[in-house]
């Protein structure tokens, strides 16, 4: 059943001496209030909302200390209800609102800011438990109350209604104009607000569709408001084509807004400075550009249209751009195989061209055959090199990392594996595995204890095998002998245990990107910039692919990217590597 409340904060009631010396209360007209004249401030209010047709279930009262325990007065007497008492404010209002309930809420006026947030909170709380079983409209007066009430009344207000309670009239009695008005329209700014902050944040235009819903707009704002919800809507579906234009007409859109002297216009025109500052980036320029629009994705948190947009755009940015220039034979045999295929130039010859050639699964092979020799010899550098080097009395994680480095490089050079293409797939566990054996190495008792939180990066390595590797520490009693037998496990552990506990390579997509270099050796394709930094820029394309694929086909195992944050920093440093090279051969 749906329900009406009334929020005031209780003014005092006002009074005088009348000509015998009685004090008696204050009385007010209003010329939109029929009946006697209202006697309390708040009372215009209640009245208003009766004689509208609003019938009240329930006033929630901010009632202060001063009209809760202070008898009404005028020139130190005190007013004499029917009953012959004293009557505080309180009571009077509560007397005038008949049998209306009413739920007091005690309201210090001498508390500190942070109590009245407190106050904000406990009142909303109290209403929001009264709805918690009805659909509730809450209305409000802003008409009682100190100076600084009114602040507290919006925070209720704005409470209440992200909370999901609708809001009804908002009210003041202008005692100048002896009118009560509605003045919600000034109240409907904050949800404008809302709604623009909603668009530039996140891209949605609800709240500004909520705000705009049944106002008459000029064409200018109408059509504003159109490109901002289509862009709304295709950057959410990611839509090439759709979103380019959507991203098109909302350039045009913002250029060509000019405010008439319509308010809504004169509102829309303070606001959509933050617009053009905020896609600045997006809409500068309206000739699109993609690593543009990647850049801003990212910078906003679409985080998976990014991914998409890079993984279908690169391909076709890189050749646009003439990163390179591809033969004019094999240029003839893929525009010909395309024009029965929906794939664009670039993603078909980067992504797929040579994919099924007998010639490349040779190369893919062999490659495959390299990298399983590097995973060993990358093993058997740390197991050898770094459990040796931990016994010396100074052992620097970044000075041994650099060593390993260049180890790899020999060992890519080996193999004919390109560099850059070979990093650890978690860095972080790897430094902290080995500072804690150097750790353990200066104080080894914590070994005596193999549940001890600070053993969480050899979890895998105690667990290993049903735990066979942690039993045999358990039956060594001494902590230093525990330490020596623990370095001996790791080191004398084949390639396959390691791979249990130590973090293994990430070799991400090597194989496309081989496929590449092959067919640039072939002269298929020669890129503008040198053969490593083109093969780096695709590197990085290849492992953001893979990633897209793990999350667009909710695969049960993680991509290479733990964290947003993660993914963030690695699509900049690929847009960052593809406009400095773009930048060297310009």
């Amino acid at each position: 059943m749906a329900k009406n409340i009334l929020l005031i904060f209780l003014s005092d009631v006002k009074a005088a001496l009348d000509d015998d010396g009685n004090v008696i209360v204050r009385e007010t007209r209003y010329e939109n209030i029929s009946g006697e004249p209202t006697r309390t401030t708040n009372e215009s209010a209640v009245r208003y909302l009766l004689q509208g047709g609003t019938a009240l279930d329930k006033i929630f009262i901010f009632a202060s200390k001063t009209v809760r325990e202070n008898h009404i007065a005028s020139g130190g007497k005190k007013f004499i209800g029917a009953d012959g008492k004293p009557k505080t404010h309180l009571e009077y209002f509560s007397a005038r609102l008949g049998n209306i309930p009413a739920e007091i809420y005690n309201y210090d006026e001498n508390q500190s800011g942070s109590d009245n947030l407190k106050s904000v909170a406990e009142i909303a709380a109290r209403i929001q438990n009264f709805a918690s079983d009805s659909d509730v409209t809450l209305h409000v007066d802003l008409t009682g109350g100190m100076r600084h009430i009114n602040m507290m009344m919006l925070d209720v207000i704005r409470l209440l209604e992200y909370s999901g309670i609708a809001i009804g009239k908002i009210i003041y009695s202008n005692f100048a104009s002896r009118r009560v008005e509605e003045i919600s329209s000034i109240y409907d700014l904050f949800q404008l607000i809302a709604g623009v902050e909603e668009f530039v944040r996140f891209g949605s235009v609800k709240a500004l569709k909520d705000y705009y819903c049944g106002k008459t707009l000029s064409p200018a704002l109408e059509n504003l408001l159109d490109a901002m919800e289509n862009f709304a809507d295709e950057i959410k579906l990611c839509h090439y084509g759709q979103l380019k234009n959507s991203i098109i007409r909302l350039h045009d859109a913002v250029c060509d807004f000019a405010a008439t002297d319509d308010v809504q216009d004169i509102l829309m025109a303070r606001l959509i400075g933050r617009i053009r500052r905020d896609y600045q980036s997006l809409i500068e320029l309206r000739d699109l550009d993609d690593l543009r629009v990647i850049r801003w994705c990212v910078d906003n948190g679409y985080m998976q249209q990014a991914l998409t947009l890079y993984t279908e755009r690169v391909p076709e940015y890189l050749c646009d751009k003439n990163f390179l220039t591809v033969s004019a034979d094999e240029k003839s045999k893929i525009q010909k195989y395309l024009a029965t295929d929906n794939r664009n130039f670039g993603f078909y010859l980067l992504n797929n061209y040579l994919e099924t050639d007998e010639n490349f699964n040779t190369i893919a092979g062999k490659l495959g055959s390299g990298l399983d020799e590097l995973h060993k010899t990358y093993f058997r550098l740390i197991k050898e090199v770094a459990f040796l080097d931990i016994k010396k009395s100074r052992f620097d994680y970044d000075s041994w990392r650099q060593q390993l480095l260049e180890l790899l490089d020999k060992s890519c050079d080996k193999f004919q594996i390109m560099r850059g293409d070979i990093l650890c797939e978690d860095e972080n566990l790897l430094r902290a595995q080995f500072e804690l054996l150097v750790e353990l190495r200066e104080n080894s008792e914590p070994l005596l204890n193999l549940d001890a939180p600070v053993f969480k990066p050899f979890a895998k390595f105690l667990a290993y095998d049903d735990g066979k590797f942690r039993a045999e520490l358990e039956n060594i009693p001494q902590a230093s002998a525990r330490y020596k037998n623990f370095i001996e496990l790791m080191r004398k552990s084949s390639k396959d245990v390691a791979k249990n506990f130590l973090p293994n390579l990430k070799c991400a997509k090597v194989p496309q990107t081989y496929r590449l270099l092959e067919m640039i050796r072939a002269g298929i394709f020669t890129p503008a910039v040198p053969v490593e930094t083109f093969l780096s820029i695709m590197n990085k394309y290849f492992r953001l692919k893979d990633e897209r694929n793990h999350s667009n086909h909710a695969r049960a195992d993680s991509g290479e990217f733990p964290t947003a944050e993660a993914l963030k920093i690695f699509i900049e440093a690929g847009l960052n590597e593809i406009e400095g090279a773009q930048n060297d051969f310009r």
